[in-house]
């Protein structure tokens, strides 16, 4: 039912409220005046009063001379009028209290005593006190599985009581470690591993940030909180594992096994991974878990830079087979080439080889097999004959005469 307009009369400019007297207290409000037959309201002696124009809605300052009011803005004479009265605070009533019943569901219920007739109920759940404003108890509700304190005050025609506080109880679960247990009210602390977990209005417990420091995950970049004085800690996104090595947490656990993929066997490796024992295979820890990079070495063929991940596998630089063996360890077997020739395949235990069909010369150069070329022959130098040393002395003196010649004859 919308509140009744009135023609105020008989006001002073003691009437109305000050600016400052409605503070959010809780035995404080604005209260309506009841309609009258004539519309009109007397309220002389009357003080606390705020007049809202029902027309344009603008709050008066001042009265007209005549004790009436008149709006600033559009004129009118008629206003929405409230008085701020302050409550008179009583005793909680006798055998007050709040329940809750337990079924398929839980409700809340809150009872008054017999003879209490009159009064209203006005609660909260989110914690905050209540006022004249909260939702007015009617009946039993349903318990939202975000409550984590119902506060009532019981209302009177002109009396207001103390604050009635129930925390009710909620299974929860550890945020952290996921332990289970019981918490009373919207936070729990874990018996387990002492983490602190507050609950969401979905009913979800999610890590209290304000107790709980966070980490960010090295391999997905998520961030999550730590367990307080854990040594060991895991992402909730990836998987990944974490320990604390003098007061810095390094990824990996600090000690685990696991199966080597090559050669069957278990390995027992520490926090930044390790080297399989029998076949040579290293292991890094990334996303959770421990990944096997494979044998490391040089390939006896090419030379080239080789991670061997199976009990079979090639050299992807010259294609040389490699098989392990317990007994053994590992083996070359040779490269399986095709001959550019004759297009039959052939294995090839060395970086020059001919094919052993045609004959045709092959040789392994940048990556790839191909054909070999002669490299051209020239003739060896051999040190001059006593023939040509005769007729290159010869040579020598025939210039000698001749130049003398010249000579001669250019002086005469």
């Amino acid at each position: 039912m919308p509140p009744a307009t009135h023609k105020p009369t008989g006001l002073t400019p003691a009437s109305f409220a000050p600016p400052c007297s409605a503070a959010e207290a809780a035995a404080l409000e604005w209260q309506d005046f009841p309609p009258t037959p004539d519309g009109t309201l007397d309220t002389t002696g009357m003080t606390g009063l705020r007049l809202r124009c029902a027309d344009c809605g603008q709050v008066a300052t001042a009265p007209e001379p005549d004790g009436t009011c008149m709006c600033e803005d559009c004129g009118g004479e008629h206003f929405l009028v409230q008085r701020l009265v302050q409550r008179r605070e009583v005793p909680l009533p006798q055998g007050a209290s709040i329940r809750i019943t337990r079924g398929t569901q839980r409700f809340v219920h809150i009872d008054l005593p017999e003879g209490a007739e009159g009064l209203t109920a006005r609660y909260t759940l989110d914690g905050s006190p209540p006022n004249h404003n909260s939702p007015e108890y009617k009946r039993p509700f349903r318990l939202l599985k975000g409550t984590g304190q119902i506060r009532v005050r019981f209302y009177g025609p002109d009396t207001v009581s103390p604050e009635l506080c129930y925390t009710p109880e909620h299974k929860a679960t550890c945020a952290l470690c996921g332990a289970k247990g019981t918490a009373r009210g919207a936070s729990f602390t874990c018996p387990e591993c002492g983490g602190k977990s507050i609950l969401e209005s979905s009913g979800a417990w999610v890590p209290d940030p304000s107790a709980n420091p966070l980490f960010s995950c090295t391999d997905c970049g998520v961030s999550f909180p730590l367990t307080p004085g854990a040594e060991e800690a895991k992402c909730p996104q990836c998987g990944a594992t974490y320990h604390r090595d003098r007061g810095r947490w390094k990824p990996g656990p600090k000690d685990s096994r696991t199966y080597c993929p090559i050669c069957r066997s278990s390995v027992r490796l520490g926090s930044h991974g390790g080297t399989c024992p029998l076949c040579g295979a290293v292991f890094s820890y990334s996303g959770g878990r421990w990944i096997c990079q494979g044998v490391p070495r040089n390939c006896d063929l090419c030379h080239g830079r080789i991670y061997l991940s199976s009990t079979t596998d090639t050299c992807r630089h010259c294609g040389a087979r490699y098989s392990y063996n317990r007994v053994s360890g590992w083996k070359m077997q040779g490269a399986q080439v095709t001959c550019v020739r004759c297009g039959k395949p052939f294995s090839a235990s060395q970086t020059g080889v001919r094919c052993p069909h045609c004959g045709t010369p092959h040789l392994y150069s940048k990556g790839t097999w191909g054909l070999a070329t002669a490299p051209r022959r020239t003739r060896p130098s051999q040190p001059p004959t006593k023939k040509e040393e005769n007729e290159l002395g010869c040579s020598y003196l025939l210039f000698v005469f001749f130049t003398i010649w010249v000579l001669l004859k250019t002086c005469s």
